[in-house]
């Protein structure tokens, strides 16, 4: 009697030493630290959200899996029966002799019950039932999940691309409604195809929107670091600040053209300067026939000179888009966003030129002052200006000459995406 009470006070001691081992369970809480980590890690990195968000559900499924796993083995070697779910498999002659067959054949059980497909493995004691239970309950949710978020998750990978889509599929149906000849629905598909290649669809919104004045200027002077120093060379901005240069280069209005389409007609007024950024403009008049190529100019007469026409007619050679901006957009759009400051400048750039100063813009109050915004003009870089005739070819470094191999990236809105056709007089 001795013998059998001391030895149930022995398994006792043992069953409280193995709890009190299970309180080590709660280092696993050192996993929410994962949720940090990954967020610094996308800081730096950049990487998308979308990416972020899969790659999370299906580390919690794999954790999830295995920790059902474990629980699944340790329950069997907790239990005071001598059967349990791997004596079942013993009497089946399966044998699990190392630590690894014992946890892939645990993992195996858990995933086969999680996906809701059902294990081969039967649960013998209630336990093992509950837990299986719970462990299908787990799979259910996590399927429930992945059906109704994944989708979605993956559409938005690539905002640009599902854009791009959307806007093919209403020119689409817009067919289907108004029969269109095959030959001009096909020119407009390979139109917006060709919008698509060259990020017309990339929404740029963001920068201007949700950044600091100066963190904003930061950003576009480095995306726009060829077009500053081009500006820099013409007679009337090579003395403007570099901010208001930035501010100039990222609001260029894009637009594109298919082969064969007329830009604009000899003798009509001249109202934009523009500069070709892929493709090919040829222009003709009655003697002579010249070419733009990408990065070549045109126009900058304009910018100070309101009776000036063109003197060419230009014709798209084949699909080309350009960057555009006109004098009237720098004095009532620019100018009264940005204050005072930038109205001197362009007005000491137009006397300069020996053109009349312009007066306040109606826009401007006495809040439109760099007050507003302490950080937006920053000091010039100083680069020196160089005279020419337009069209004229872009004077970059070599390294700059590098970078112009990737298209710049582009701003189109949606509502003027199809309205490129039929534009070309307004230059």
């Amino acid at each position: 009697g001795e013998s059998s009470s001391s030895a149930d006070e022995v398994l006792k001691f043992n069953k409280i030493v193995r709890l009190l081992k299970m309180a080590r369970i709660l280092k696993i809480l050192r996993v929410l630290r994962l949720g940090r980590i990954l967020r610094r890690i996308t800081l730096v990195l950049g990487l998308r959200l979308g990416v972020i968000t899969i790659s999370k559900f299906f580390v919690n499924v794999f954790l999830s899996c295995h920790w059902a796993a474990c629980i699944w083995y340790w329950i069997a070697e907790q239990e005071t029966t001598e059967y349990t779910w791997v004596t079942w498999l013993e009497e089946k002659t399966f044998r699990m002799d190392t630590a690894g067959q014992r946890y892939m054949t645990s993992l195996y059980h858990s995933v086969m019950t999680m996906s809701t497909l059902g294990s081969p493995i039967e649960p013998v004691t209630n336990l093992e039932k509950c837990v299986t239970m719970i462990a299908m309950l787990i799979g259910v949710c996590f399927f429930a999940f992945g059906i109704t978020n994944m989708c979605a998750l993956v559409f938005t990978l690539d905002i640009e691309e599902a854009t791009y889509r959307g806007v093919l599929d209403r020119f689409n149906e817009f067919c289907q409604v108004h029969p269109i000849p095959f030959a001009i629905s096909r020119k407009v598909r390979e139109y917006i195809d060709f919008m698509h290649a060259q990020h017309f669809f990339l929404e740029r919104d963001v920068i201007d929107n949700y950044l600091s004045s100066n963190l904003a200027c930061q950003v576009w002077s480095e995306v726009n670091s060829g077009m500053i120093e081009d500006l820099q060379t013409f007679p009337v901005t090579r003395k403007l600040s570099h901010a208001f240069l930035v501010t100039i280069a990222k609001s260029l209005r894009s637009q594109a053209y298919h082969p064969d389409e007329v830009l604009w007609h000899e003798g009509a007024p001249q109202n934009h300067l523009l500069v070709v950024c892929i493709g090919c403009i040829k222009l003709t008049s009655t003697s002579v026939t010249r070419k733009l190529h990408r990065d070549d100019w045109y126009g900058h007469e304009s910018l100070y000179d309101k009776s000036a026409t063109h003197v060419y007619t230009g014709t798209a050679l084949a699909l080309t888009q350009i960057q555009m901006i006109s004098r009237a957009h720098i004095e009532n759009d620019i100018i009264p966003s940005v204050g005072f400051d930038a109205l001197r400048e362009w007005n000491d750039a137009l006397a300069q030129m020996g053109v009349q100063p312009i007066t306040v813009p109606p826009r401007m109050t006495r809040y439109s002052t760099l007050d507003t915004k302490p950080n937006l003009f920053l000091p010039s870089t100083g680069a020196e200006s160089v005279d020419g005739e337009l069209p004229q070819r872009s004077r970059r470094s070599s390294i700059q000459k590098a970078k112009a191999k990737t298209p710049r990236p582009m701003t189109l809105f949606l509502g003027g995406m199809m309205s490129g056709a039929g534009g070309g007089n307004a230059y």
